[in-house]
């Protein structure tokens, strides 16, 4: 699945971190060509865009999914949905 959150630079790096204190596992940057952050087996690519297995534990996708809101993050399709209201 795929979720994205517009985030670059220092807040991708914020997003990133937020994941892994909510899971208890670090978030490892990848580095060149994909500077994506993988954090257990989720990744924030380098457009910000949350990226996880279908299969993922539903409580750990709902929990990395709080922690996410918690943080201020708000995803695309979030901020889409605001819009048209």
């Amino acid at each position: 699945m795929k979720v994205n959150y517009n985030a670059t630079g220092k807040e991708r790096k914020r997003l990133a971190q937020a994941i892994g204190k909510s899971i208890g596992v670090d978030a490892i940057y990848t580095g060149v060509p994909t500077c994506a952050y993988e954090i257990g087996y989720f990744t924030v690519d380098r457009e910000g865009t949350l990226i996880f297995d279908d299969a993922a534990d539903i409580h750990e996708i709902e929990q990395v999914f709080d922690a996410i809101a918690a943080a201020g993050f708000l995803s695309s399709n979030t901020m889409n949905s605001a819009m048209r209201i």
